[in-house]
């Protein structure tokens, strides 16, 4: 009976203790792949986080563990001068409903900043680095 009980003390701990060290954006991302199923859920999401103060975009996660470069350069300079929350999502395939939920974000920075202040911004860090770029067309950042 003993080692029945110590068993079940052990197991919850560990289950407790998981919790624990979870991260808030390994928190957000589960949240968000339990929830979000369409579009419409996705701009839901990211409407209910801006109403509670956050502002929060989508990004994928710097390769090579590199994040001096673009466009890892620009997503923490949102993150440390703008106050945007990063999640990294652990995809390089963009996702319909990621779009969706960052269009939210990117509206609410045009509001902010004006319509052409990021896209100007990400132009500019990007020239720095690498010389002028074309903008593509379906990006989630720039119109």
């Amino acid at each position: 009976m003993a080692s029945v009980i110590l068993l079940l003390g052990i197991s919850g701990v560990s289950v407790f203790g998981l919790k624990l060290w979870e991260t808030p954006e390994q928190r957000f991302l589960k949240g968000y792949n339990q929830e979000v199923k369409d579009c419409a859920m996705a701009k839901g999401l990211a409407e209910k986080e801006a109403k509670e103060g956050r502002l929060t975009l989508l990004v994928p996660p710097p390769y090579e563990n590199d994040s001096s470069k673009m466009p890892y350069a620009f997503y923490k300079n949102l993150a440390d001068e703008y106050g945007v929350t990063l999640v990294h999502i652990n995809s390089c395939i963009g996702v319909p409903e990621d779009d969706c939920f960052n269009l939210v974000g990117r509206l609410l920075l045009e509001k902010r900043y004006g319509k052409d202040h990021m896209c100007q911004l990400y132009e500019k860090m990007h020239v720095a680095q690498y010389g002028p770029q074309k903008k593509p067309k379906d990006s989630t950042i720039c119109p």
